[in-house]
């Protein structure tokens, strides 16, 4: 049997369902719920509370232990396995207070007890707790909802935004080509040098485009793995070509050392995970600075490490380096700078290897960023 309760306002109490056999143990908790504020349902068995609880979604329930047929202890898994009611706060009521039965409603998935006979202040503080409990569990539930919901349109626009920008891109480049054809006898080498610069800023933007674009694909699972046998350190060496000369004003060297190193791997997408690193330790090491990369075989793989010496990260921060649209803070300047996607892509073509990845740096002496992947397939 149930009572319908009325529609709850934002200031009245919870909704409690009371699970009791016996009809006088209902009416007394109900009794002291409602002097409390709240609006009560009454099961007298575990199928009946079952339904009512899968109907109702209560915000707590007082669950008496020994009854027959279905008793608390099973009543609770159930409330716990059905996705509805699986975070519902439940209280046991029970006589039994040896260890193994407390042990036992712990296990079933219980929040707390109640010790017959029971008391009224008591079951007021632990009820009003309960569901202060839940309402804070449904509001978590809403707002992150609300944040999946938002991160879902951010990546849509950001999808949205890199394929409108990769056609002008195209041409863009195309244009700034045919002119270094056109005027190539015409053109001081200072001018040559920013036509230069430019068509290369023209390919990091299409670079960043296409980590963008990747990195919403693996998350969703959409990039399969082309892999094959390959050594890193020849990866390494043509990932420095790729990146091309540095800028005349930066001047910076790319050393490549270590022994070739052969993992079982997708050519194409390690390469860039190099290329980004590269480019992001010249992107931060001063004038002059020199970049080194080493690979070397470890632990049954191989690993890639690119050593700048900029400004280095702390260690605050190095921890979520590697997350989406992450924002540091430039040691040099009093501003913050962003980390795009570009590790993030990194992050994630790594863990699609089953590789690990992460960074070492100290404030103001520079960072080691490294990688290491599995040699078999």
């Amino acid at each position: 049997m149930s009572v319908t309760p009325p529609p709850k306002e934002p200031e009245a109490g919870g909704l409690i369902l009371v699970v009791d056999d016996q009809e006088a143990n209902r009416q007394l908790l109900h009794d002291m719920l409602e002097l409390d504020g709240h609006h009560v349902l009454e099961a007298d068995n575990g199928l009946t509370a079952l339904a009512l609880a899968a109907e109702h979604d209560p915000d707590a329930v007082l669950l008496d232990v020994t009854m027959p047929g279905l008793d608390g202890f099973e009543v609770c898994r159930r409330l716990r396995a059905a996705p509805r009611t699986s975070a519902t706060p439940v209280l046991l009521i029970t006589a039994l207070v040896q260890r193994e039965h407390r042990l036992q409603g712990m296990a079933a998935g219980a929040n707390d007890y109640l010790v017959k006979p029971i008391d009224r202040s008591e079951v007021t503080l632990r009820v009003r707790n309960a569901v202060r409990m839940r309402v804070m569990h449904r509001t978590l539930q809403v707002q992150f909802t609300e944040l999946q919901r938002m991160e879902r349109l951010r990546d849509d626009l950001v999808s949205m935004v890199a394929h409108d920008l990769r056609s002008p891109l195209t041409g863009l480049r195309g244009y700034l080509e045919l002119l270094q054809e056109e005027l190539h006898d015409q053109l001081s080498p200072s001018l040559g040098g920013m036509l230069s610069e430019a068509v290369r800023a023209v390919d990091q933007l299409n670079g960043m485009i296409g980590d963008m674009l990747d990195v919403s694909r693996m998350e969703v699972d959409a990039l399969p793995l082309e892999c094959r046998l390959a050594d890193l350190r020849a990866l390494a060496a043509t990932a420095v070509a790729a990146l091309g000369p540095p800028p005349s004003f930066h001047r910076i060297p790319i050393t490549v050392a270590g022994k070739p190193t052969e993992v079982h791997c997708d050519v194409s997408l390690v390469r860039r995970v190099i290329v980004n690193l590269l480019a992001n330790a010249v992107r931060f090491s001063p004038p002059g600075a020199a970049v080194e990369v080493s690979v070397a075989a470890e632990d049954g793989g191989g690993t890639v490490r690119v050593r700048d010496h900029g400004p280095g990260i702390p260690a605050s921060e190095q921890q979520r380096i590697f997350e989406k649209f992450t924002q540091l803070r430039d040691s040099r300047a009093a501003r913050s700078r962003s980390t795009g996607l570009g590790l993030t892509f990194c992050r994630m073509v790594v863990d699609r290897h089953g590789g690990r990845i992460g960074v070492s740096s100290t404030v103001g002496a520079g960072s080691e960023f490294w990688f290491w992947l599995p040699a078999g397939a």
